[in-house]
Order: C-alpha cells, then structure tokens, then sequence
C-alpha cells in the first residue's frame, strides 16, 4: 500500500495537507480554505480546533 502526503502553502499564508489513502483522500484545512460542498458538509468533514478534516472518497471526487 503507498501512502502519498502533499502539503500546499501558498504567499497569503493559506496551507492545506492531502493524504491519498486506498479509499480516497484525506484533507487538512483552515476554515478559510474550505471549498462550498465542505462548508455545506456534503462531503463528511470533522473540525479538530483551527484544522478541518475532510475525507473525499473516490466516488465522491466528481463534485
């Protein structure tokens, strides 16, 4: 199994994390850095202090 991470950071100090998983991927975000459908939590989405958990299945890439 190969476990791919990514971080993202950007001049505006916005930084986001990807893990690619075997299920789909999991990220790390800021509030700010949230896309639409994981603001409406259409995607499942856990808040740990300032880091949102977003896990994006595969079927779920689509979106």
């Amino acid at each position: 199994m190969e476990v791919q991470v990514f971080f993202e950071a950007t001049m505006g100090g916005k930084m986001a994390a990807r893990i690619n998983l075997p299920g789909g991927m999991l990220k790390i975000k800021r509030y700010i850095e949230l896309r639409s459908v994981e603001r409406a939590r259409e995607v499942p989405v856990l808040k740990v202090g300032i880091w949102y958990f977003i896990w994006w299945r595969r079927e779920d890439r689509s979106r």
